[in-house]
């Protein structure tokens, strides 16, 4: 079972009386602002939630899986990637399964 944005924005309108188009504003301002700060390199920390952390990684030689052994290396640009960091509540909750309000 999957939870998409458009499901996220249904329970916005039931649980605050929103309509859809208001809360998908709200949802997309959130993930947006999320979003810009990882880019600037910011951490992104919301409590009982999670952090999400830039993660620089240098430029490097790799090896591509796809050709025979022997093969020449590929270069592989510097680049940033996300990861998210789950808090120890979110842990927990998944854990025991149950539901966090």
């Amino acid at each position: 079972k999957k939870l998409n944005r458009d499901a996220i924005a249904d329970i916005l309108c039931a649980e605050y009386g929103l309509k859809m188009a208001e809360s998908k504003r709200v949802l997309n301002t959130v993930f947006d602002t999320i979003v810009e700060s990882v880019t600037k390199g910011e951490t992104v920390s919301i409590p009982s939630f999670g952090k999400f952390v830039p993660v620089d990684f240098p430029a490097r030689a790799h090896v591509d899986p796809s050709k025979p052994v022997g093969s020449p290396k590929v270069w592989k640009e510097a680049t940033t990637r996300v990861k998210f960091r789950p808090f120890k509540h979110f842990k927990e909750c998944v854990a025991e399964g149950k539901v966090a309000k």
